[in-house]
């Protein structure tokens, strides 16, 4: 393991969660319980890409209907507009979306602040903005007016 998966390894035994190691891909998961009606959950992936690079997802389990992708991508591109440290990404092969932070780190050894901040942000905006993507998917809201709510909630 190099020096960002000791770290990671390291903040999530601290947290006492259970995951799931790959060591050659340099991966681990864990699922997570959200507060959302019906994105409830989600899987937690942190990955060290290399030395320097990690970076974690948060990816819902549904998959958006291909039917409902564009308004899907506009609710995306409004959430995102603004966003300070990470985004959302839908993958349009297969309606798959996550939320994505990251970090650098030059001397390879995060501390577990950091390593914190990139997993909290990721957990937090996937509780955000998960049940606006069912408004938009299922109840046929426009995705200007759900971001516009979940906003005046802040």
């Amino acid at each position: 393991m190099n020096g960002i998966e000791t770290a990671v390894k390291a903040y999530l035994d601290s947290q006492n969660w259970h995951y799931q190691h790959d060591a050659e891909k340099r991966i681990f998961r864990l699922g997570m319980r959200l507060e959302n009606e019906d994105a409830d959950s989600c899987d937690i992936t942190l990955q060290a890409r290399d030395e320097e690079d990690l970076s974690c997802r948060a990816t819902y389990e549904f998959k958006v209907p291909e039917s409902k992708r564009a308004a899907v991508t506009e609710y995306i591109t409004r959430v995102n507009y603004g966003m300070f440290l990470g985004n959302f990404q839908m993958d349009l092969r297969d309606g798959e979306i996550f939320y994505k932070t990251y970090g650098v780190f030059s001397d390879g050894v995060p501390q577990n602040d950091e390593i914190r901040r990139i997993v909290q942000v990721a957990i937090r905006m996937a509780e955000k903005y998960g049940q606006g993507f069912y408004e938009v998917m299922y109840k046929g809201a426009s995705p200007k007016t759900v971001v516009e709510q979940i906003e005046a909630n802040d």
